[in-house]
């Protein structure tokens, strides 16, 4: 006779499962927080080993942390050696490695216990205005007084403000601003306010122009000077896509009474205009006047300067041609040599400047010629010579394309061509 299997019912499996959830639900935040908590104690760990090599290689540099060197000392140099730098394993978890400059040691704080509230005001340490302090400015902005963000990476945080150190175009910039408000904002919200604050304030300086996500530079308070800059330009470009040039209707930014700016010794050209601040501000250069004037156009500054060492006050005369002393004396005389801010281009021919052409061309066109002319200079006066300009072909699809030293441009068939104009 078959003995008949008892399975189940359906009551006793519910029961099970309800258990079963019950016990998930207990044991799972228990496990999450063990490994949490494990996390946590091994950067901790870390940061104990951190603070010891930290002090070693403080030792042997015979340097000590301050605002000032902050960011060269702990991220070029320090976080720098580390392979795959400086990274927690809680970050998941919102913990991030800082160095506390009231003890002088690395320690592993949550963003909670060290973050300022949307409402604090900025505190941006000496003013915001010091160079020699801006490294300290993205972290001062959103962490309370002490302490510096030592990651590298690791959570959106590090992501951005390791970004505003390295920012070298309007682009770069554009993308810190997508990761703030997209990323940032959405787990931290004080503190991408803050951080869209002081960027609101600050406009960077670097090779390819000025940029800034501010749209009147009348409050903007602090220059930070992009890695390697080598020439100060008069262009300015917003993340919103604006663009303005730098005079004294538009000044690069509005900086306290009083300010000492340090040019970057990397830097060996300022345009014309490109340094032009509210009045009270000096200008220091750290190579000599000799070693520093030829890189320097007409009208370049309205504020007094020093060089080096030397501790006499310089200034332009009114027209903007001659450095003087305080006694008016000419020390040198400066060269023009003004961007371009506009030209006209036309068809060879009588024809009047201002119209406006539509070219079709087929394969039996002979070649056709445009001329560029009425070059006008970012300080609205026109450029004599075509000279100040080179010209090249950045890309073309039409037969026979050429462009003579004087922006005079060939082609014989229909194609797009670009043309840049670069100022000498």
């Amino acid at each position: 006779m078959l003995k008949k299997n008892k399975a189940f019912t359906i009551t006793e499996l519910v029961i099970v499962i309800a258990v079963i959830a019950i016990l998930a639900a207990v044991m799972i935040p228990t496990f999450s927080g063990v490994i949490e908590s494990a996390k946590v104690s091994t950067d901790t760990a870390n940061a104990g080993i951190l603070s010891t090599e930290l002090k070693v290689a403080l030792m042997n540099s015979e340097e000590t942390i301050t605002e000032a060197n902050a960011h060269r000392l702990l991220k070029e140099e320090f976080a720098a050696g580390k392979s795959g730098g400086i990274v927690p394993q809680s970050a998941g978890y919102g913990y991030h490695f800082v160095y506390n400059f009231n003890n002088g040691t690395i320690e592993v704080k949550h963003i909670s216990e060290i973050t300022k509230s949307a409402t604090q005001s900025l505190n941006v340490g000496n003013g915001g205005v010091d160079l020699s302090n801006w490294g300290n400015v993205p972290e001062t902005c959103f962490l309370n007084n002490g302490y510096f963000l030592l990651d590298t990476a690791g959570s959106a945080l590090a992501e951005v403000v390791n970004g505003i150190y390295t920012v070298e175009t309007v682009d770069n910039l554009e993308s810190i601003v997508d990761k703030v408000e997209n990323t940032v904002k959405q787990e931290l919200e004080a503190v991408a306010t803050n951080i869209n604050a002081y960027l609101d304030t600050v406009v960077f300086v670097g090779n390819g122009g000025n940029f800034t996500t501010a749209t009147d530079t009348s409050n903007v308070d602090k220059i930070v000077f992009t890695p390697d800059v080598t020439e100060i330009t008069s262009v300015v470009n917003t993340v919103g896509g604006q663009t303005f040039y730098v005079d004294e209707t538009h000044p690069l930014a509005t900086l306290p009474n009083g300010t000492v700016l340090e040019i970057p010794a990397t830097v060996n050209k300022i345009s014309n205009n490109a340094l032009t601040f509210n009045e009270g501000v000096t200008i220091h250069f750290e190579g000599t006047l000799e070693e520093t004037v030829d890189g320097l156009d007409i009208g370049f500054t309205n504020c007094n300067f020093t060089f080096g060492d030397d501790n006499t006050v310089y200034h332009l005369s009114p027209d903007g041609t001659q450095i003087h002393d305080a006694e008016e004396n000419v020390i040198d005389t400066l060269t023009a040599q003004y961007n371009v801010k506009s030209f006209t281009i036309k068809m060879s021919g009588d024809v009047d400047g201002t119209t406006m052409f539509s070219v079709a061309l087929d394969d039996k066109a002979d070649s056709y010629q445009f001329v560029t002319y009425n070059f006008v200079n970012t300080n609205d006066g026109a450029i004599v010579s075509n000279t100040n300009v080179t010209w090249s072909i950045e890309s073309s699809s039409s037969d026979g394309a050429s462009i003579t030293a004087d922006g005079l441009l060939t082609f014989s068939k229909a194609g797009e061509i670009v043309v840049k104009a670069t100022s000498k």
